[in-house]
């Protein structure tokens, strides 16, 4: 068991300085480039301003288009709140429908009992 332990933390080390190792390629492989670029005239004021300016745009892009995402997913939301509020409307006015239809029963069985009530009394008054 411990031997397996010590390979484990063997291999975890390994790929550490694998990541490691990778990293510090990419760094030495950036500084080349830079080195190129200055050899080349990429390197100059001209053309780091030109390099700015479109690293600026491409994040005012990115912005742009994460606003964008947001106001989707607002309206999206806004859009599933509508529809729940439809449906309850919907469920709103079948009961209203129901309502009524129970509210008009009454009324004539009030009007029947009431016809009733009345008939009862001048049957008394007899």
């Amino acid at each position: 068991v411990q031997e397996l332990r010590l390979a484990e933390e063997g291999m975890d080390a390994a790929g550490a300085a694998a990541r490691t190792m990778e990293h510090t390629r990419g760094v030495l492989l950036d500084e080349i480039r830079d080195l190129r670029d200055q050899l080349d005239g990429r390197g100059s004021p001209r053309h780091l301003a030109i390099a700015l300016e479109s690293e600026r745009l491409r994040r005012r892009a990115a912005d742009q288009d994460d606003r964008i995402a947001a106001l989707e997913a607002a309206l999206a939301a806004r859009d599933e709140e509508a529809a729940e509020a439809r449906e309850a409307l919907a469920v709103g006015e079948r009961i209203s429908r129901e309502a009524r239809v129970v509210a008009g029963e009454l009324q004539a069985r009030s009007a029947e009992a009431e016809a009733l009530w009345a008939g009862r009394r001048a049957w008394r008054r007899r």
